[in-house]
């Protein structure tokens, strides 16, 4: 890349960020504290942050409304123990829905979580089929635990719109290819069909034995040494008009490495305008994700959450166009009478 072109791409990222701002509505103080800290290694910007405590005025509703509207809002991140109003909880989470996505992490749904729920904030015991019928209407996207909320956070404010189904996985050990074409599959997206010019390119950048040149791309193990094997195999498979996400499962074996496979990862995702989803080797750096996450390419710890984390943010996308073209026939109905 030339300086000038440096420069470009420098400009291009301070006048268009590379992530939505989060808007956080959470029933612990402490949830939103630990989530602040971390957030800068998962590019995730905020707007507001809201701790609600007891709600002893204002309740998550009326939060929900405000941030369902607030236009420095792309994504709104909920932690709920309770709802005192559910009518108008529901009323809110409908209409923001509509406009940006509602990731609520609801506690309160077991005997246990209810106690636990009622001592730190006093809020009522809830039930879990009311709550899956506030979710099927309302169009929240509901996660479980602390890694499914973060994981949302980062993937829905970092990918792009209009989600397509069919992944190409590159990944140097074969294990982890097969989990990851696993996890495809169990979150409802496919495995991209290559095109024989793709293969063809493939087979002059993978080595010949232990491989694969089949989608999921097993490149061998000897890519962690030699960078140009990811990168090369990676940008093949981005550039397969087939094919509308890479997935790349890879780390190097020092910072040199590591440092030509982030960079070439991010540019390959921008010159392919192509989601690419990262995936971590276990045991290897750690602080890999956060040069990723901050120039907006997701950084996963695995295959199968970097999958659920799609799926969930595609099927909401689909639920939003059906829901809003449903709305617009009936606003077209009512015209005509």
């Amino acid at each position: 890349m030339t300086n000038e072109q440096s420069v470009i791409q420098r400009l291009d990222e301070l006048f268009h960020p590379r992530s939505v701002a989060v808007g956080v509505i959470s029933h612990s103080g402490s949830l939103t504290n630990i989530l602040r800290r971390m957030a800068s290694r998962k590019g995730i910007g905020f707007s507001k942050v809201i701790s609600l405590g007891n709600e002893c005025d204002l309740n998550s509703a009326h939060f929900m409304s405000y941030l369902g509207s607030d236009q420095e809002t792309g994504v709104i991140g909920a932690y709920l123990e309770g709802i005192a109003d559910g009518p108008a909880f529901l009323e809110a989470l409908g209409k923001a829905a509509l406009q940006k996505p509602v990731i609520l992490w609801k506690l309160d749904l077991t005997p246990e979580g209810g106690w636990a729920a009622a001592s730190h904030t006093g809020a009522p015991a809830g039930s879990r089929s009311v709550w899956n019928g506030v979710v099927r209407q309302g169009g929240a996207v509901p996660v479980v635990g602390f890694e499914a909320w973060v994981d949302a956070l980062m993937g829905f404010s970092l990918l792009p719109p209009d989600l397509g189904d069919r992944m190409a996985i590159v990944s140097g050990p074969g294990g982890l290819a097969v989990s990851a074409a696993e996890a495809c599959g169990s979150a409802g997206l496919r495995l991209a069909e290559l095109s024989e010019e793709t293969r063809a390119a493939l087979s002059g950048i993978v080595p010949p034995t232990g491989t694969s040149l089949r989608n999921p791309i097993d490149v061998g193990l000897s890519a962690s040494m030699e960078m140009d094997i990811y990168i090369e195999s990676a940008r093949a498979a981005a550039k397969d008009p087939g094919v509308d996400a890479v997935v790349v499962v890879g780390i190097g074996l020092n910072s040199e490495t590591n440092r030509l496979y982030t960079e070439a990862m991010i540019n390959a995702r921008y010159e392919f305008q192509k989601p690419f989803l990262i995936v971590n080797i276990p045991g290897f750096e750690p602080d890999l994700g956060t040069r990723f996450c901050r120039e907006g390419v997701p950084f996963f710890d695995t295959a199968e959450r970097a999958m659920n984390t799609y799926a969930r943010f595609r099927a909401y996308q689909l639920w939003q166009k059906e829901r809003k073209k449903t709305f617009l026939r009936q606003d077209n109905r009512i015209n005509r009478i």
